[in-house]
């Protein structure tokens, strides 16, 4: 959600336009494991295992 001040303006800065999906400096594993499950319940072998790569990545992590 855009900053009351950009939706005012009706102009935006790149800042304020990357939102929730720019930042992956802070990957939760439990958005890694809901989108996991799914992927795999529902067929998408792609999502799932990008989904399980970065699981085993946060794993190692500690």
């Amino acid at each position: 959600m855009l900053p009351p001040s950009a939706r005012t303006s009706g102009r935006t800065s790149d800042a304020e336009r990357t939102g929730d999906h720019g930042d992956f400096e802070a990957v939760h594993r439990c958005g890694v494991l809901t989108a996991e499950s799914p992927a795999g319940q529902y067929k998408y072998q792609d999502i799932e295992l990008a989904a399980a790569h970065l699981h085993g990545m946060l794993d190692a992590l500690g």
